[in-house]
Parts: structure tokens; C-alpha cells; sequence
């Protein structure tokens, strides 16, 4: 198994209802985008073929929020 094969794996969660999942904010790194920007460039892209190609976006994409502690401490 490749190295970058087993790195995607490590960052695999799993549903309470058993499906798996991908955070984009995880891969970005791994697929060496620095910038988030441009990483939500491809992801926009990939909504868009989904969608061209018919699929329900939601069974492919979700936004989520999640929460950073900041410098100060406090949640964001």
C-alpha cells in the first residue's frame, strides 16, 4: 500500500450509520493545497460535475462547521 494510500485511509471517518467520510479541510494537505482557497476551487468544480452528471449533491457533499479555538482560547 502507498504511502499516500494509507495517509487518505488515516483520514477516513465513519457515520454513526456506517457510511465513511472525508473531511475537505483534511485532504487539502495531504493533496499539498496550501492555500484553502484554492482548494474550494476544486471542490466547487466537483459539485458542479456532480450536479451536471445528475447525482443529489447532498448524498455527495455536506457542509460542515466546525469549531477552532483561536489564539485567545475562545471557540470560533
Amino acid at each position: 500500500m502507498s504511502e499516500q494510500h494509507r495517509s487518505f485511509e488515516d483520514l477516513k471517518h465513519q457515520s454513526e450509520d456506517g457510511f465513511e467520510f472525508w473531511s475537505a479541510r483534511e485532504l487539502a494537505p495531504l493533496l499539498e493545497y496550501r492555500d484553502w482557497r484554492n482548494f474550494e476551487n476544486v471542490i466547487s468544480k466537483a459539485v458542479q460535475a456532480c450536479e451536471h452528471s445528475n447525482h443529489r449533491i447532498t448524498d455527495h457533499f455536506v457542509d460542515v462547521t466546525k469549531m477552532v479555538l483561536s489564539g485567545s482560547g475562545s471557540l470560533h
